[in-house]
């Protein structure tokens, strides 16, 4: 039976083992030539890529950049409280670190980049934009409900005085 520490140490090696394998299985195969980026791929990350390069794949409408009516026609009124989500996630509570906030903004930023490359990859937006929006509404709503619930009512004024 393994001791805890000795566990810990097994879980650390094969950690740094996987990412060190996994390091060098990439380097082996980008300068062995073995593996090569596709068209698609590529124009993600260089959106001229395929214009210049792949015109078949350029003429495909669902391989163009999204044009900003398609966000207002598929996104609607997320579109308003993607950035407030953004907003809370990022400076609310600062004393408490939550990976999950972290996660969201680091696939929400991505996934807006990638939705504008190719308007295909506004499916890839729709979660993102769902959850953003969902902690938006969310921290708006308990802003207001501890504004009126801390509301003094002013005494009232009595008529003749």
């Amino acid at each position: 039976m393994l001791h805890e520490s000795r566990i810990k140490l097994l879980g650390r090696i094969l950690m740094v083992g996987a990412i060190v394998g996994s390091f060098v299985l990439f380097l082996f195969l980008v300068f062995s030539g073995l593996s090569r980026w596709g068209g698609r791929s590529l124009s993600l990350l260089d959106p001229t890529y395929a214009s210049k390069f792949i015109p078949i794949i350029a003429s495909v409408s669902e391989h163009q950049a999204t044009t900003w009516t398609s966000y207002f026609f598929d996104l609607h009124m997320l579109m308003v409280l993607i950035p407030i989500g953004f907003f809370f996630c990022s400076y609310g509570q600062k004393e408490i670190t939550n990976y999950g906030k972290i996660f969201i903004i680091l696939y929400g930023i991505l996934a807006i980049y990638f939705s504008c490359v190719m308007i295909r990859l506004m499916l890839v937006l729709a979660p993102a934009a769902c959850i953003l929006a969902a902690i938006g509404i969310s921290e708006l709503l308990l802003k207001v409900r501890n504004i009126v619930r801390n509301f003094k009512v002013p005494p009232a004024l009595t008529v003749g005085q």
